[in-house]
């Protein structure tokens, strides 16, 4: 089984803003859109392996609300997310943080690593698997 990082989430107080300093650096800008059932904006920037997510919570029902601003999660791509779920649940290793869902642009879940709960993560299936939104 192969890892490649998909993408770096930040959470931030101003999406519009963060995007264009960002977009000075250089990043492309893939779009941004409202997420209701989870109270979020959500913009992309960059291409391929190591985009960056910017997510902004828009009202107190965000399950990100009272998250701090600043690096939220990382995001890995797998070829098979019901195999690494499996695998992932079985193990004494791994935290799951709810089942696989429709994200952003495709079908993800996120996790903890029990020895360092601390960080976030996000497994997303690598795109080709299902369809998306175009997103990302």
């Amino acid at each position: 089984m192969i890892f490649d990082i998909d993408h770096v989430a930040l959470k931030v107080g101003d999406i519009d803003s963060i995007s264009r300093s960002f977009q000075e650096l250089g990043y492309s800008f893939q779009g941004k859109r409202r997420y209701d059932d989870v109270a979020m904006d959500i913009a992309f920037l960059g291409d391929g392996p190591g985009k960056l997510e910017l997510i902004q919570p828009v009202d107190a029902s965000s399950p990100v609300f009272s998250d701090p601003d600043g690096l939220h999660h990382v995001a890995i791509a797998v070829d098979d997310i019901e195999d690494t779920y499996t695998r992932m649940l079985q193990s004494d290793n791994f935290k799951l943080q709810g089942d696989i869902r429709q994200g952003a642009h495709s079908r993800i879940f996120f996790f903890r690593i029990r020895s360092e709960e601390s960080t976030l993560y996000e497994c997303v299936e690598k795109i080709g698997k299902t369809g998306g939104d175009g997103l990302g």
